[in-house]
């Protein structure tokens, strides 16, 4: 089943959360790192692509925000992520953002950049198979992942004396 828009959307703020104290922390030791903007926007990037395709390779498609709202990334046809596709997902993402650098840097200010981020959002929440422009380009989808069981023991036969169905009851051999 494939997850609502809200859930991604949601869990896409859960997985930000550490991104965006990266990017407090680089942009507070730029000075000290003698990184410039390029170098904060590099970083980024990098830090972007690590946490999304390191976490969807190892926790089989899921990220923090995607695990505490149960869904988890697949491939289109249903099978599980490939490592190729957990790596590619990340980069098309970062380069759909950084196309709209260079309209960012001719308007002087970075509100292009929100430009893809409302459309895949928009994606997400009127294309019936609720994918992201990422999701179109690597053929991924994010699915409600199903809920774990219990482990539980198989329970012997439960006999009465009107169950019929079970045939002969058993006898107590003494």
């Amino acid at each position: 089943m494939l997850a609502p828009a809200a859930k991604r959307v949601a869990a896409a703020v859960i997985d930000t959360g550490p991104l965006i104290l990266f990017w407090i922390f680089a942009a507070a030791s730029a000075d000290y790192l003698r990184m410039g903007v390029d170098g904060i926007l590099a970083a980024a990037a990098l830090v972007f692509f690590a946490y999304h395709a390191g976490f969807s390779l190892w926790w089989s498609g899921e990220t923090p925000g995607r695990r505490m709202m149960n869904i988890r990334l697949v491939c289109s046809r249903g099978a599980d992520l490939t490592p190729l596709r957990a790596v590619l997902r990340p980069v098309v993402r970062v380069a759909w953002i950084a196309a709209f650098f260079p309209i960012a840097l001719n308007m002087h200010g970075p509100a292009p950049l929100v430009v893809p981020i409302c459309v895949d959002i928009l994606l997400m929440f009127t294309h019936s198979w609720r994918q992201t422009t990422a999701d179109f380009i690597c053929g991924t989808l994010v699915v409600n992942s199903p809920a774990v069981q219990p482990h539980r023991a198989p329970a012997g036969p439960m006999y009465s004396s009107t169950d019929a169905e079970f045939g002969v009851r058993p006898h107590r051999h003494k």
